[in-house]
């Protein structure tokens, strides 16, 4: 005969069931970080002063440094766009937005308006900054493309080209473009900035390849190419492609750092690169960098926390950090403009939370200086037209989301918690009865 001695207390039903729901709604509290597009990230440095950036780009907006330290959300929304273009702000002038509507300016107080030359309009796809001048690459008639020079009031055409390039970098002293042509070959460009040939090559593109980007450090000219199972960063000249570095999913830079040579990003890794090898930094150790870039001088890194800055021995101290984001103000948009720029920002802090972001407590957004909407307020009701306008236009040579819970009406996760809890209280005492 079996006898069973002191048995244990058998769980209620109602305590397993709060077990199950803690555990499948941080399932999918975490499960639904980056729903809505790319990990939240800073991306990179639009413009920086003596203190450190004032304009970050992120994966979907951008962040506005305010007079506390904090950095205000911009939405994507103020210019019609869903996710974030390349931005860059010449010193002491507006930043310069580019969006499939084409570019628009973004202003101290927060606001947004379109760039007042008609050169301006169409779909812009990439753009860099060399020798103080601002150079963007836009499509023209969806099948050529041309290099335009911008300031804040104005534009001059720089170069144009019938062939449809979607890539622009900068070097010390020339613009570069590149493409994948349509019979799957890299093409590249090389041009003084005042937009004269200076060279020319194309050569096949690796198997599987869907896109290239034109990458410039110091003197040196790099093509980056994302194919089937990897990546690629190599140079192309007349004699043909040469392979610098292959990576399994990224790779970011090189940049170039005066006095402290090449650094390069591979599948997070920081290195410099030396004679066309890599030697790991210490100093980067245990960090991802997921982009490397340079203002006016000032080299940094992107990490999952937000921007470091770069120095001889790798990473420096941090300039950016995601959890000083507040919500955008929105008192001065149309109700439709501020309910799409709101739930931007929802979805946005969601996906931050979820990688286990936690942002500073915000008191309310102040109403953006001003008085009244500005012509952004047109961007999704009116003249900017609706997500996608662009139609089949390339996708630029750049890189987007989140979701509030309390609007849509998923949990989040403190409230999947929360909720458990009471669950799990409740199933205890009814067992102790």
């Amino acid at each position: 005969m079996l006898v069973r001695m002191n048995p244990s207390p058998q769980p209620h039903r109602g305590v397993w069931l709060a077990v199950l729901m803690i555990m499948s709604m941080l399932a999918l509290a975490r499960g639904r970080a980056a729903a809505h597009g790319l990990p939240p990230a800073a991306v990179a440095v639009v413009s920086q002063d003596e203190r450190g950036p004032t304009i970050v780009r992120l994966t979907a907006g951008l962040a506005l440094r305010q007079a506390d330290g904090a950095y205000r959300y911009v939405c994507p929304a103020l210019w019609g766009d869903a996710e974030s273009l390349p931005a860059y702000a010449l010193p002491d002038q507006p930043a310069v937005v580019l969006s499939s509507t084409g570019l628009w300016l973004l202003h101290d107080d927060g606001s947004a308006t379109r760039h007042p030359e008609t050169l301006a309009e169409g779909y812009a796809l990439d753009l860099a900054a060399q020798g103080g001048k601002l150079f963007v690459l836009r499509s023209v008639d969806r099948t050529g493309s041309e290099i335009i020079q911008v300031t804040a009031t104005q534009i001059a055409s720089v170069w144009r080209d019938a062939g449809l390039w979607t890539s622009l970098a900068a070097g010390t002293d020339f613009l570069a473009v590149a493409r994948l042509t349509h019979d799957d070959r890299l093409a590249q460009r090389k041009l003084s900035p005042d937009g004269r040939m200076l060279s020319e090559a194309e050569v096949a593109a690796p198997p599987g390849a869907v896109n290239v980007l034109a990458r410039a450090a110091g003197d040196e000219l790099y093509l980056a190419v994302a194919y089937n199972g990897g990546r690629q960063l190599g140079k192309l000249d007349a004699s043909g492609w040469t392979p610098v570095q292959t990576a399994n999913a990224a790779i970011a830079g090189p940049v170039q750092l005066q006095d402290a040579g090449a650094y390069l990003a591979v599948d997070g890794s920081l290195s410099r690169l030396e004679d066309g090898a890599l030697v790991a930094l210490e100093a980067a150790s245990g960090h991802a960098v997921t982009c490397l870039g340079c203002y006016v001088g000032q080299c940094y890194a992107c990490t999952r926390e937000g921007l470091r800055a770069l120095d001889a021995v790798g990473l420096a101290a941090t300039t950016f950090d995601l959890s000083k984001l507040v919500a955008p103000a929105v008192a001065s948009l149309s109700p439709a403009l501020a309910a799409t720029c709101d739930l931007q920002w929802q979805h946005l802090r969601f996906d931050l939370l979820g990688f286990g972001v936690s942002l500073r407590e915000d008191e309310g957004a102040p109403a953006a200086s001003g008085g009244g909407p500005s012509r952004a307020t047109d961007a999704v009701t009116g003249e900017a037209g609706a997500l996608g306008a662009a139609g089949g236009a390339p996708k630029p040579a750049a890189n987007g989301g989140g979701c509030s819970c309390g609007l849509l009406g998923r949990p989040t996760r403190s409230n999947a918690i929360a909720l458990a809890v009471l669950l799990l209280g409740g199933g205890l005492r009814r067992r102790r009865r």
